[in-house]
């Protein structure tokens, strides 16, 4: 039981993670678009 609970804890963190890289990715590429939109307005 405690093995499981260890494990399911383990397979939780890696998923948030995948989420907090994933959003960290989007926030960067919405950053990154913004920035090409100011440079083209120049």
């Amino acid at each position: 039981m405690t093995h499981l609970t260890k494990s399911a804890a383990r397979a939780l963190l890696s998923d948030l993670n995948e989420v907090k890289r994933h959003s960290e990715l989007q926030a960067l590429k919405s950053a990154g678009v913004r920035v090409v939109r100011m440079s083209d307005i120049k």
